[in-house]
């Protein structure tokens, strides 16, 4: 069983790989194919064959592996990838905290995009991101992949997550499909989430809490900030009406919305 989910970051690759494990496909995301693990642990990813991966940077892998694997590339409505990149994701923030894990994957960013920190600001380098990455997934795809398929996060159904299962020889039924995608959580890594029931892991606080005469169990809730979505209209706004036009070219080829550029409509 080798395959590799791949697609942009904040494209949903969390969510591809929590749908597989959900219909008892072994796959897990950013374990094995990130750009700080050596290369030893990817070649032993592949000869174990006994897990997928879904990581925005499994493609960077495919022609260090010894054979071909099976990828699946997955896109997001543009609007959506670009809106989180720009004002959730550090990636391409320059003025966010320069992390140990950050500098890594800003130096991969820089290194297969260059024009991305080029740009003046977030909006512009999270468009030229989403353009650049999936053309780069595909340049690789067609020269390691036994097989490809496209297809887009938000259409996937039953026949769909099917089709998906059959290029890596997996059969489930139908039912077994579409009680997988209802349980699901769409918004997998999405902002503030709540998980009911946790297994407290710390001895003191499970302890204490045992002390009182309650059930050492608890909620875990993310911290992670939220903010309000911006409008693909506010994000064109924002955007240079050349990545603008290319970002629409993009979102048509694979059937999100486009948006009209105003400095365009102007010209014409």
């Amino acid at each position: 069983m080798r395959f590799v989910i791949t697609a942009t970051p904040r494209a949903a690759t969390r969510y591809a790989a929590t749908l597989m494990q959900a219909l008892n496909v072994p796959c897990v995301h950013e374990r094995v194919f990130r750009p700080d693990r050596p290369l030893v642990d990817v070649l032993s990813w592949y000869q174990a064959a006994d897990r997928g991966e879904s990581s925005w940077a499994a493609w960077t892998f495919l022609g260090s592996l010894p054979g071909p694997v099976v990828v699946l590339h997955q896109h997001r409505d543009p609007w959506r990838v670009i809106d989180s990149l720009a004002h959730r994701n550090s990636i391409i923030k320059l003025d966010a905290p320069d992390t140990a894990n950050i500098k890594i994957m800003r130096a991969m960013v820089e290194a297969y995009c260059p024009r991305v920190l080029q740009c003046d600001n977030a909006v512009d380098r999270a468009a030229a991101l989403v353009l650049d990455w999936n053309a780069l997934i595909i340049n690789a795809a067609q020269l390691c992949a036994s097989a490809y398929h496209s297809y887009c996060v938000e259409r996937l159904d039953v026949p769909g997550v099917r089709e998906l299962l059959s290029l890596i020889d997996v059969s489930r039924s139908d039912a077994a499909i579409e009680r997988a995608l209802k349980d699901t959580d769409r918004r997998e890594n999405a902002g503030r989430k709540v998980e009911h029931d946790v297994p407290i892991s710390d001895p003191n606080i499970r302890k204490y809490v045992e002390s009182l005469g309650g059930v050492p169990r608890a909620q875990r809730i993310s911290v992670m900030p939220t903010y309000e979505h911006k409008s693909a209209e506010e994000l064109v706004d924002l955007m240079s009406p050349e990545l603008a036009e290319e970002i629409n070219q993009y979102a048509s080829r694979h059937g999100y919305p486009t948006v009209e550029v105003p400095q365009l409509a102007l010209v014409s």
